[in-house]
C-alpha cells in the first residue's frame, strides 16, 4: 500500500452522459464497501503514484483513472468536471469529494462498452471488491438526469438502497444543474 495515501481522499462523480443519463451502479455483493448498494461511478481512492501533478493532488486524475477502468469513459471523453461537495465513507470514515462529471458518450456507448470489456476478459480475471475495473457482478443502471426521474427511481428515497454519501452527490448534482428549489419540490 506505498502508492495509496495514509488517510487517502475519495473522489466519486455523478456520470452524466450526452444524452443526459445519469449512470450509477449496484455495487457488487462482494464488495467489502457498500456489498448490493447504490453508488456513483467513476469513484476511488487518490493514490500518490497516479494523481498528483507537480506535487500537488489533482483529484480530476483520479476521476480520469477510474472512469477508465469502472466504466470505460477515456480521459478526450470527459467533458467538464465540477466538485460539489464532501462527504463520508460509511465504512472507512475517510473524506470523500463528490462532484458531476459530464461525458461525451451516450448511456448506450458506455453500456455497450462495459459489455465489451467484460466479454473481452476471461472471468477469472475480473476484479472485484476493493479493486477497480469493470466487475461482472455489477449492474450499470441509467437514470434520466432530472429531478423528477430520480425521485421516481427512488433510489434516494430507500437508504438502505444508495450509499449515503453517494446520495448526497446525487442530490448535489441534480441541485448544480436544476436548482434547489427545482430538486426539493421533486422530493416532498
Amino acid at each position: 500500500m506505498d502508492d495509496i495515501l495514509e488517510n487517502p481522499l475519495g473522489v466519486g462523480a455523478v456520470t452524466v452522459t450526452s444524452d443526459n443519463k445519469m449512470l450509477v451502479v449496484v455495487r457488487s455483493t462482494n464488495s467489502d464497501s457498500g456489498a448490493g448498494k447504490i453508488g456513483v461511478s467513476p469513484s476511488g481512492y487518490m493514490r500518490r503514484d497516479k494523481d498528483f501533478s507537480g506535487g500537488v493532488p489533482d483529484p480530476r486524475l483520479t476521476l480520469s483513472r477510474e472512469a477508465l477502468e469502472e466504466i470505460c469513459v477515456r480521459e478526450p471523453e470527459i467533458e467538464k468536471v465540477v466538485f460539489t461537495g464532501f462527504g463520508r465513507s460509511e465504512k472507512t470514515m475517510h473524506t470523500d469529494l463528490y462532484g458531476i462529471m459530464f461525458t461525451s458518450l451516450t448511456g448506450q456507448q458506455i453500456l455497450d462498452r462495459v459489455g465489451e470489456e467484460r466479454k473481452r476478459k476471461p472471468k477469472t480475471s475480473y476484479k472485484t471488491a476493493g479493486d477497480s475495473g469493470v466487475s461482472e457482478n455489477e449492474e450499470i443502471i441509467l437514470i434520466d438526469f432530472e429531478p423528477e426521474a430520480v425521485a421516481r427511481s427512488g433510489i434516494l428515497s430507500d437508504p438502505s438502497r444508495v450509499l449515503s454519501s453517494h446520495a448526497v452527490a446525487i442530490a448535489e448534482a441534480l441541485v448544480y444543474r436544476y436548482g434547489r428549489e427545482t430538486v426539493e419540490s421533486c422530493f416532498r
